[in-house]
C-alpha cells in the first residue's frame, strides 16, 4: 500500500472516530415532541416557478418459469 493511501485511510478512521464520539450525551435528554390532538394535512410546499428533476436507475432481475406444452 503505497503512502497516500495509508494516510487518506488513517485520517479516515480517525475522521469517523472523533464525529461518533460526540453524541454520548444527547441520549440521557428526553423528548420535547408532542403528537398533534387530532387529523393532520399534509401538503406539499413546492416553490412557485421552481422545478425539481429527479432520476433514478434500476435493475430488475426476472425468472419466468413456462410449463411446456402437452
Amino acid at each position: 500500500m503505497n503512502n497516500n493511501t495509508f494516510l487518506i485511510t488513517i485520517t479516515l478512521a480517525a475522521g469517523l472516530l472523533w464525529a461518533g464520539c460526540s453524541k454520548g450525551g444527547k441520549l440521557d435528554k428526553t423528548s420535547t415532541f408532542t403528537a398533534p390532538a387530532g387529523p393532520v394535512e399534509l401538503k406539499l410546499k413546492w416553490p412557485a416557478g421552481e422545478r425539481v428533476v429527479q432520476s433514478f436507475d434500476m435493475k430488475l432481475n426476472m425468472e419466468l418459469n413456462m410449463g411446456s406444452p402437452c
